[in-house]
């Protein structure tokens, strides 16, 4: 990738609030880099969910017992769109079910800071 593209991208990532240096943008660029595509695309999938609920005020202020009272609901949607008989299933629906667990998840990972330092230091 060109000096010049990385330019292009500078403040367009993750929604930073502010412009990228050269080297914060050729490392984000490595880290995406290092994701599988399937990772990356689920990823992305869990923002757009996110940004469209962005007037819900997030999950910031959230309890540990709000959040997995959050994940219990979304996983009764998700068996719902996944037990309906099969000629009925749309797994578009699914699928959006199964990212709204995700999020939720990863909302109570990050309230218990799972989302800092390295994996291994989690649970220490």
């Amino acid at each position: 990738m060109t000096r010049d593209r990385l330019e292009q991208l500078k403040g367009k990532v993750f929604g930073v609030g502010r412009e990228l240096t050269y080297q914060e943008g050729k490392e984000v660029l490595l880290a995406l880099a290092s994701l599988r595509p399937e990772v990356l695309r689920f990823a992305q999938r869990m923002e757009e969910v996110l940004r469209n609920n962005d007037d819900k005020g997030g999950w910031k202020g959230m309890d540990d017992y709000q959040i997995l009272e959050r994940i219990h609901k979304e996983v009764k949607e998700l068996d719902e769109e996944v037990e309906r008989p099969q000629v009925s299933v749309i797994p578009a629906l699914a699928c959006k079910e199964a990212i709204d667990v995700a999020n939720c998840c990863m909302f109570l990972v990050d309230i218990y800071h799972g989302l800092d330092g390295d994996i291994s230091e989690i649970g220490r």
